[in-house]
């Protein structure tokens, strides 16, 4: 296993994403590059505090 910023899920796919926070607050967001996939929960925002 390694570590990937692009993942590849097939129809009807789930992924699961591991995420290990830093120490740089602020605004941040996942997506998918398929702009209709947005209204899908592809993409998201998300605010990192201290």
């Amino acid at each position: 296993m390694s570590w990937e910023d692009t993942v590849n899920v097939p129809g009807q796919g789930t992924v699961r994403i591991a995420w290990l926070p830093d120490d740089r607050p602020g605004s941040w967001m996942y997506h998918c590059h398929i702009l209709e996939h947005h209204a899908a929960g592809m993409m998201a925002h998300f605010d990192v505090i201290r």
